[in-house]
């Protein structure tokens, strides 16, 4: 075969369990864990103290650094606790834990359509900055 490799690895894809299956939502987690550090950048800094309400949407750590993203609440709920938590890496970082409140509520401001024809550069960038956008190369540089 032109352009491949010997010995090259060919896991099974194990599609079997899933490919008959309807696509259906899932439920509500009872907890979520968000790492302020997401990207090869700085953490980002908390903004909610343990106890805080928070909906859907809502930034819970701000940019805190010149590459540096926002992070936001994926549910509804209450802040369980803020401390480090084993990732995926293997390293512990300071996270927020969310205890879900069942609702999943977004924050109002999300929900009101806006007309960002009227805006000014420095307001587009403050939203674009704030909204904790990344980018996919694997670095998730803001």
């Amino acid at each position: 075969m032109a352009g491949s490799f010997r010995g090259g690895v060919h896991p099974d894809d194990a599609k079997a369990l899933s490919s008959a299956c309807a696509v259906t939502s899932m439920s509500l987690p009872p907890e979520v864990i968000l790492p302020v550090r997401q990207h090869i950048g700085a953490p980002a800094r908390v903004i909610v103290e343990k106890g805080q309400q928070v909906k859907k949407g809502q930034m819970i750590a701000e940019p805190g650094g010149f590459v540096s993203a926002a992070v936001h609440a994926s549910i509804s709920g209450t802040v369980k606790a803020i401390e480090p938590r084993l990732t995926p890496a293997g390293s512990k970082v300071l996270s927020i834990i969310i205890e879900s409140d069942g609702l999943d509520e977004w924050v109002e401001h999300l929900t009101t359509p806006r007309d960002y024809s009227n805006f000014s550069p420095e307001q587009l960038r403050t939203i674009i900055r704030d909204s904790g956008l990344v980018g996919l190369g694997g670095a998730a540089f803001p």
